[in-house]
């Protein structure tokens, strides 16, 4: 059996060393972090994926985790997958990524076949200094929360070469095959260029949606009814990005679209399309601290707050840019109950960590449902009710729209419905 090495364990390393153990293949998965390694080793799977934890036990013995980077000298071909961590602007820091790939180059046979992986500009793969017909770069479609699931079941993959009639290597088209999908192949550029442009269509999905729900909330129009509309229109379809959120949050879109920006402005493009997308987005995360503002900041002193959600997206464990750390640091005069499945926030002094929704709400003025968790759905608005001091919530994702707690007397607001009960004080 082909034996496969991976070099850079980050969220999309551990899901790909996982997932090609799955399919059968051994695997040699190097990181220089040995606590990482050790942790990996003993069936710790680090991040927080459906079913992860119960893959890599079950493939413990087809993977080997490595601190020792000449341990990727036997595989016939090896992945990078290193994260290319972003800033507190969401631009891309090479440093790292650049440090993994000098160590992965430097020990990997020379007729190896090296696959990149990692999140990167058009025109860097070309540079790496390997072999052009043994050099690689796939494009990754990973989605905190189902990246396991979207890994074992592909929808095509993207794979760019020297050039565009290059062939693929016969390791790579090995892997691939097992899959049972497309595969299109087309030089480095376009590959690399064909990922941000993935993330910019759903950016710009992400921003129509938005835009369109906050008119809704402004004339009594309701954005669920219309999404419906929009999920029939072939042109636009039901997987399409149709909920609204509050606003661009994960890191990868932001990355990705400020590339796009900065190759806007070096080829001397027009850009403000994606100015227009950023605004919308800046509007959209501050949407909890206008309904704070409105409703009960000028109403009560030191309000007492139950945020429930903390991840920028359920089922994952990722903080980065997410809405309640976007709202934690925009507000102070407050108490905060905050809770969450996985995350927990750090030492802030108006912040309690509490184990369960039902304590956050306890004598709560407001209640905040950041992040979209299943297990909000079935709260018990009855008990809800017995616990808050105050009468509302604030739910942008419609987390609690089968339990309709407009019904037990709570002033409701969500995106894209006009609130009801506007007469209604929090009290």
């Amino acid at each position: 059996m082909l034996k496969i090495g991976i070099s850079g364990l980050s969220h999309l390393g551990i899901v790909t060393a996982i997932g090609l153990a799955e399919k059968g293949f051994p695997v040699v998965a190097w990181d220089p972090d040995l606590n990482l390694c050790r942790r990996l080793q003993k069936g710790d799977p680090i991040v927080s994926e459906p079913n992860l934890a119960k893959l890599l036990s079950k493939n413990q013995d087809k993977i080997h985790f490595t601190e020792n980077p000449e341990d990727l000298r036997t595989p016939r071909i090896v992945y990078l997958t290193s994260d290319a961590p972003t800033n507190t602007q969401d631009h891309i820091e090479m440093a790292a990524l650049n440090s993994i790939i000098s160590s992965t180059v430097e020990a990997i046979d020379v007729k190896a076949t090296l696959v990149l992986m990692c999140q990167v500009p058009p025109g860097f793969t070309r540079n790496i200094q390997h072999p052009k017909k043994q050099l690689f770069y796939q494009a990754e479609t990973l989605v905190f929360g189902s990246a396991l699931d979207r890994f074992l079941t592909p929808e095509r993959f993207i794979v760019g070469c020297n050039d565009e009639n290059s062939p693929v290597a016969k390791e790579l088209g090995t892997i691939l095959n097992t899959f049972k999908c497309p595969i299109f192949t087309m030089s480095y550029e376009s590959a690399e260029l064909a990922k941000i442009a993935i993330n910019a269509f759903l950016t710009s999905q992400i921003s129509a949606t938005n835009l369109i729900s906050s008119v809704c909330e402004k004339i009594d129009a309701d954005w669920s009814k219309i999404a419906q509309i929009l999920a029939t229109d072939q042109r636009i379809g039901p997987h399409a990005y149709l909920k609204p959120g509050l606003g661009l949050s994960g890191g990868n879109l932001e990355r990705d679209i400020n590339v796009l920006q900065h190759l806007s402005s070096t080829y001397d493009l027009e850009d403000s399309l994606i100015d227009a997308w950023k605004k919308n987005s800046i509007r959209q995360k501050n949407w909890l601290i206008r309904q704070l503002e409105e409703h009960v900041f000028t109403k009560i002193e030191e309000p007492k707050i139950a945020l429930l959600g903390l991840t920028y997206k359920e089922n994952t464990h990722s903080i980065k840019n997410s809405p309640a750390i976007h709202l934690l640091s925009h507000i102070r005069s407050c108490k905060i109950a905050a809770h969450d499945p996985i995350a927990r926030i750090g030492k802030l002094p108006f912040v309690e960590n509490v184990s369960t929704p039902l304590k956050a709400c306890h004598k709560s003025d407001v209640l905040i449902i950041a992040t979209a968790w299943p297990e909000y759905r079935n709260l018990a608005i009855d008990k809800i009710s017995e616990q808050m001091t105050g009468r509302l919530i604030l739910d942008p994702m419609s987390v609690l729209k089968q339990q309709r707690p407009d019904l037990f007397g709570f002033h409701w607001i969500r995106l894209g419905s006009a609130a009801k009960l506007e007469n209604q004080t929090c009290k």
